[in-house]
């Protein structure tokens, strides 16, 4: 990549990076899913599996798979239910036949700090699996389906050789996470 591309990393539900994307806020967004409006291209990347996130001490920390029923009894860190398109726990649970019980409703950094101390567990997906110290990523065994991940931007939007340039390492990267599948 070229030294002049600066990248800045916001979690946000669909419709914030779509008014970002249509606003110019944003160059490009990730997201899991399709944004869906006629001004918006939006082009898959790579398939992601779930996993369940605990802190490094949980005792379920050193497990080589999980299934959603062994956590039908513990504590929820979850994003906050607005975020539907990111919060991918309640569909998980009830797939598994119980409803969450959550102790936090938050952002990533504080589920995160929950999750670390042991006072509660979250779901990610596999290709973020080493963002955060001290975080254990354990594939789910249950067979519950995948994330897409697409790479959207402004169809309207004139793309710049650095833009350009991100885009075809996003593509890289996601043709990547694919042949390690």
């Amino acid at each position: 990549m070229t030294d002049d591309i600066r990248l800045a990393h916001l979690l946000a539900a669909h419709n914030e990076i779509m008014d970002g994307l249509l606003s110019g806020r944003f160059d490009f967004g990730l997201t899991t899913g399709r944004l869906d409006h006629p001004k918006i291209i939006s082009v898959p990347l790579w398939k992601d599996r779930y996993t369940l996130l605990v802190g490094a001490r949980h005792p379920m920390a050193r497990r080589r798979k999980i299934y959603l029923q062994d956590i039908q009894n513990e504590k929820i860190c979850a994003l906050p239910e607005d975020q539907s398109k990111l919060r991918i726990v309640d569909e998980l649970c009830k797939k598994a036949g119980f409803e969450p019980d959550f102790v936090l409703e938050g952002n990533v950094e504080l589920l995160s700090d929950y999750m670390r101390e042991g006072l509660g567990v979250s779901f990610g997906l596999a290709s973020v699996r080493d963002a955060y110290r001290d975080i254990r990523s354990i594939p789910l065994a249950d067979e519950i389906g995948e994330a897409s991940i697409y790479l959207s931007w402004c169809g309207e939007r004139y793309l710049t050789n650095s833009m350009l340039t991100l885009q075809s390492y996003l593509r890289d990267v996601g043709k990547q996470i694919e042949a390690e599948r």
